[in-house]
């Protein structure tokens, strides 16, 4: 039996277990946790704070995937704007 019963878990320590995609590591905290009845704890801070990372994250790529968009526009207005030359 385990001397503790509880895992608290930190927003830190989730992040770099790449949440919310547990990495092997986490997947076997989290058995070894379950067969040894040791409960784990996300307090309400640390989940308040993962949304707000994954949020942030997921602004960060959405505007890098619009820019990419535009650039790709912006590319095909150029091309279209290119007289074709037939042979």
């Amino acid at each position: 039996m385990a001397s503790f019963t509880r895992i608290y878990f930190d927003t830190n320590v989730l992040i770099a277990a790449n949440w919310p995609n547990p990495s092997a590591a986490l997947e076997r905290l989290l058995g070894l946790a379950q067969v040894f009845k040791v409960a784990i704890v996300v307090p309400k801070a640390v989940e308040d704070e993962l949304e707000a990372h994954w949020n942030r994250l997921f602004d960060e790529k959405s505007t890098k995937a619009k820019k990419a968009l535009r650039t790709l526009k912006d590319i095909q207005d150029n091309q279209k704007s290119i007289p074709m030359m037939h042979p």
